[in-house]
């Protein structure tokens, strides 16, 4: 006989038609993130930041400080076009400027010829810049150029350091170039050439030969940036490498956190392109009515185009890391492809046929 119970109107009813009490619903588990967690998080933000800095501390390390690197990577500007036409800009205006070039002419020539003073005068400045053109052109200013760029090299990191001795110099706040020595050279070679007219011009002062090559708010940063770099340079890049396997290492599910890497990695090499690529505009500007306002430009591609590479080559990992991450995770498009792969591997090689 079934066991029977009542319903709330009073009525029997058996024990098939009693409900079944609810199951209890399993207790909801909450998100907890550990040390190991909290630690990888860590050192992926860390190692993000750090990026940008460790790359440019090693590009540092290699280029700047090291003669020999600066040299191979900057001597080839002295068949530049741009730079060449710079220099020559720079050399005729410091000739030619303040400088009464018809009476010049006049003590030259015989007072029967007088009257083509004005003339000859008005054609020289163009007749300095052609001539000064063909001089840098040869291989005797290649070779001065490749001294002169070490010189330029050792005397920038010694300004950088603190010493303001040598061709490149620290005044008022502004980091300058003095051209005063190759304008004398040119001035000798062009009046050996017969151009006696520039003969009695004086070499304007130092002030008028000079070339900011950075302000003073971007010695500043020049300064701190060596300053931080230069001691760090050799480990920073590596401590950084370091961090993002330690995030790898660190993190529980570490298919997704080399995805996560590389999309960190991205970001960091991503921002030092977008500041390299910003940076010659604003120098650009910096130099705006200046003989250097197009060459500025092509000397700071140049110098930095060992960073900008190895920037490259940071992007290229990221994605390599990214791509790596998706082929292992678990989405249906991977597993997809795993499995794929998988059977293209397994299938054993037909049999050859047997021979009669």
């Amino acid at each position: 006989m079934r066991p029977t119970g009542t319903n709330h109107y009073g009525s029997v009813m058996s024990t098939d038609q009693i409900p079944a009490p609810a199951e209890a619903a399993p207790p909801r588990e909450h998100r907890r993130f550990g040390v190991r967690a909290i630690a990888a998080g860590l050192c992926l933000v860390l190692a993000t930041l750090l990026l940008p800095l460790g790359m440019v501390g090693f590009w540092g390390q290699r280029t700047l400080t090291d003669t020999q690197q600066f040299v191979a990577t900057v001597g080839p500007l002295a068949s530049n076009p741009q730079v060449v036409q710079s220099i020559a800009e720079s050399v005729t205006e410091a000739l030619t400027s303040n400088v009464d070039l018809e009476a010049e002419v006049k003590k030259a020539l015989p007072p029967a010829a007088a009257p083509l003073a004005g003339p000859i005068a008005g054609a020289i400045p163009t007749f300095i810049e052609e001539a000064t053109v063909k001089l840098l052109s040869t291989e005797q200013f290649q070779k001065l150029w490749t001294g002169a760029v070490g010189t330029l090299q050792e005397a920038v990191i010694a300004v950088l350091s603190g010493d303001t001795s040598g061709p490149v110099q620290e005044s008022n706040g502004e980091i300058v170039l003095d051209l005063g020595a190759v304008i004398e050279q040119v001035k000798e070679r062009l009046v050996a050439n017969g151009l006696t007219a520039i003969e009695n011009v004086p070499i304007p002062p130092a002030a008028d030969t000079q070339i900011v090559l950075l302000n003073d708010s971007q010695v500043a940063q020049a300064r701190a940036i060596y300053n931080v770099t230069v001691p760090s340079a050799q480990l920073l890049i590596v401590v950084v490498i370091l961090l993002f396997i330690g995030s790898i290492l660190l993190a529980r599910k570490r298919i997704r956190m080399t995805g996560i890497v590389g999309i960190g990695v991205l970001i960091g090499a991503g921002l030092l392109r977008l500041l390299l690529a910003i940076a010659p505009t604003a120098l650009t500007n910096s130099f705006t009515g200046t003989p250097w306002e197009t060459s500025i430009a092509v000397f700071f591609d140049t110098l930095t185009s060992y960073l900008l590479n190895s920037a490259n080559l940071f992007v290229l990992i990221g994605l390599v890391l990214l791509i790596v991450s998706w082929v292992f995770s678990g989405q249906k498009y991977a597993v997809a492809l795993r499995e794929r792969v998988g059977a293209t591997k397994e299938k054993p090689a037909d049999e050859p046929t047997a021979t009669a």
